[in-house]
């Protein structure tokens, strides 16, 4: 438990000092592990997928800012921390976008455990929109996720489908989220996924990741709705990440992202 307790302390202390560092900023998903896969979450272990998947990512600390639609005075931040201890875990997270007309604060934090092969997630997601003269909103849900890792194949699967109203309290249904990796050698994988929204059509997802050197990976991946190419290179050493990012759009600019990962033992 002492362990636990260093490792906690630890995880805090790190994301305070990056949120002070970074400031506040979200709105569109632009984490760079994320944009460069498309939200296949099954291809990334990096603790910035809790935003999509409470059940994956590993431990430890990761940041990230991005430049969207590589739009004047529009940007995101983004902190995510992962903290495990045997076959259970908690994790938390923040994104803030801040433009002239509009301002948007997400948190999330919950809790995961495991056993054997299998890992189960749930999580809380509380947002805050701000339009400058015009007041102030709030959104929760609660939102889970599981994921399977059998041998060289990992399976993830999630939804926050369950809303919270505060006002007729009411559960409303509204997206889930899946993918599905497979390790094809030790330099290579490839991912496909589907994702779905509220009125919206489904979202088909290919993707793909390769070792180039030895601290060296690229990612490469697809989605439908809309259209949209996501390309990442990652460098990493054997507790840090670092990642750079872009990803296309059918109409706008091209987002790009950079981010920063460590990892604990």
């Amino acid at each position: 438990m002492a362990s636990f307790g260093k490792r906690l302390a630890l995880a805090v202390f790190c994301s305070l000092i990056i949120s002070v560092i970074l400031g506040l900023e979200p709105l569109p998903i632009s984490n760079p592990f994320l944009i460069s896969a498309n939200g296949l979450t099954a291809m990334s272990d990096d603790p910035s997928t809790t935003l999509l998947n409470p059940a994956a990512g590993l431990s430890g600390v990761s940041s990230s800012t991005s430049y969207l639609y590589s739009m004047d005075r529009l940007s995101q931040c983004e902190i995510s921390s992962v903290l495990e201890y045997q076959n259970s875990g908690v994790f938390i997270g923040w994104q803030s976008l801040n433009n002239d007309d509009y301002t948007k604060q997400d948190y999330r934090f919950g809790y995961r455990f495991g056993f054997k092969s299998l890992k189960l997630g749930i999580g809380y997601k509380l947002s805050y929109d701000k339009i400058p003269g015009y007041g102030s909103e709030k959104d929760d849900c609660l939102y889970s996720g599981l994921r399977l890792n059998l041998a060289s194949t990992t399976f993830d699967f999630a939804t926050d489908h369950i809303r919270i109203n505060d006002e007729l309290a009411a559960l409303e249904g509204r997206s889930f989220d899946f993918s599905l990796n497979h390790d094809l050698a030790d330099n290579a994988a490839l991912a496909v996924g589907l994702s779905t929204r509220r009125d919206n059509p489904i979202n088909y997802k290919v993707g793909c990741r390769f070792q180039t050197t030895k601290h060296l990976q690229g990612i490469v991946s697809w989605s439908s709705e809309p259209g949209r190419f996501g390309i990442g290179s990652v460098f990493s050493l054997s507790w840090l990440k670092l990642i750079y990012a872009v990803q296309t759009h059918p109409e706008l600019q091209w987002t790009h992202s950079v981010g920063i990962s460590i990892m604990f033992p």
